[in-house]
């Protein structure tokens, strides 16, 4: 089974309804591949939940976050690679690598540039949906 990290951008796609992001969460609802998560990561999200920019009421923000916790795998985390520009984005490749995730799926520019670790490939969304549809 296929174990991908999706970065908090990712989500945020997801929560504005982007086409191409519910094509990523039917694939994880239907088994296509596992999404995991750390605590930290589900803060973040949790955070991005919370932002007066989004104006989503009580009852859509809690079935969001049920959402998330049904469906992601949550791992705990006890790596501490430090190898982004951005000290925030080591978050995901410790999930990855703790994980044992194959992708970590992300819009991030210093995540993608870096676009290996460890056997951990770091892709788009069309990219990861594209390797989904190739490993039936």
């Amino acid at each position: 089974m296929i174990r991908a990290v999706i970065d908090t951008n990712i989500f945020v796609s997801i929560l504005l309804g982007s086409p191409i992001m519910k094509e990523l969460l039917e694939s994880c609802a239907t088994y296509k591949f596992t999404w995991i998560i750390s605590e930290e990561i589900y803060s973040e999200y949790k955070k991005v939940i919370e932002y007066k920019k989004f104006s989503f009421r009580k009852e859509i923000k809690q079935k969001l976050l049920y959402f998330v916790e049904e469906l992601a795998e949550f791992v705990h985390v006890s790596s501490n690679i430090a190898i982004s520009r951005d000290k925030e984005d080591n978050k995901f490749i410790n999930c990855a690598v703790d994980g044992n995730c194959n992708f970590i799926v992300t819009g991030d520019k210093d995540l993608l540039e870096i676009k290996e670790y460890n056997g951990i490939r770091i892709v788009t969304v069309k990219e990861f949906l594209q390797i989904i549809k190739n490993a039936k």
